[in-house]
Order: structure tokens, then sequence, then C-alpha cells
């Protein structure tokens, strides 16, 4: 909806069918834990989720704005600095850093997670928006939770329902969906542009 309001950017109907796919498929993993006595404590994760969808969303758009107009590299690193300044600031009134315990295997995952899961991924992230549509490149961010419930059933022997298989299936096909209209109208405009 934002890349549609701020970027001018259209989907087509069978995109906007695949969108609504992947969004279900993503409702549909989800609902075991919404359906389980336990449903307060879910409540707020989900919220959280929103929360922190709404803010991805929004950098999206700035992103999408910049490429083009300014170095990728620049542009994350500023990002990653104005991210870094509040979590530094709330770490120092919050933290003790003598509580901290420095080891090589810290060391070892602060610069792994800093450096490529962080800071390599958001370069890679603002270079591929140069050259797709945000709505494009974004129906990916779907795959997150089949992801996630991969890494728990393969590192964490989660046991996995019909519910979760079905669920990540239509964010399959939704996401198919996206690409397949997205790919075939840009085959059509640079055809019509030869």
């Amino acid at each position: 909806m934002l890349a549609y309001l701020f970027l001018g950017e259209r989907l087509k109907s069978i995109g906007k069918i695949g969108l609504i796919l992947g969004l279900g498929g993503i409702v549909v993993i989800a609902w075991p834990g919404f359906a389980s006595g336990d449903s307060r404590g879910y409540t707020f994760g989900i919220a959280y989720v929103a929360l922190a969808a709404t803010g991805v969303a929004i950098g999206n758009i700035a992103i999408k704005r910049l490429t083009g107009r300014v170095d990728a590299i620049m542009a994350m690193g500023f990002q990653l600095l104005l991210g870094a300044i509040p979590l530094m600031l709330l770490s120092l009134s919050t933290e003790h850093f003598s509580s901290t315990a420095w080891s090589t295997k810290f060391v070892t995952v602060l610069v792994a997670l800093s450096v490529f899961g962080t800071s390599a991924a958001f370069w890679l992230w603002f270079t591929a928006l140069e050259h797709v549509q945000l709505n494009q490149a974004n129906v990916f961010t779907f795959l997150v939770p089949i992801f996630g419930l991969a890494i728990g059933a393969i590192w964490f022997e989660e046991k996995l329902g019909w519910m979760q298989g079905a669920g990540a299936i239509l964010v399959l096909v939704g996401i198919s969906f996206v690409q397949f209209k997205e790919r075939e109208l840009s085959e059509k405009q640079g055809a019509k542009r030869s």
C-alpha cells in the first residue's frame, strides 16, 4: 500500500492476488499460535512483529526513494549509524559494560551479525531496489516465517503441522504470482521500447 501511495507502483490483478495469498499464508502459519490457550503473550508478539513490519515498510519507501541518488554504502552506513545511536544510549543507561563477556566466540558472532547479517544484507537490499520495484522485491519478506519454521524444525526439532505446510505453500504461490506478472510486464515493456 505504501509503495502505491508514495512511489506510484501499481500491481496488476494477479500481483494483488499474489500479495493476498502470501499474507493469507502468513496468517495460516500463525493461526495455531492464536488458537492456543496462551494467546495473550502470542498477541503481544504479533503486535511487536506488526510494529517492526511497519518500520521496515517505511524504511523501504525511504530506501527506494534514495536509490540512484546516493551511494548505497553511504546510505546504509548512515542508516545503521542513526539506528545505533539511540540503541547505544539506551544500552549505556540500562546495562553495565562489565557484564559483557568479551570472548573470541562473542566477537566472532558480533562481527558476523554486524557485517554479514546486517551491513551486507542492507547493502544488497539497497542495490536490489535500484533495479526492481519495491512491490516485486518486498514480497520476498514473506519467506521470513518459512525460514523460521525450517530453522526451528532442523536445529530445534520443532514439530510442524499441516497448517504450517499449507501456509508455506500459499506464501510460495503468492510470491510466484507477483513475480510472474511483474516479469511478464517488464518483458512486454522492453519489447515495446525495442
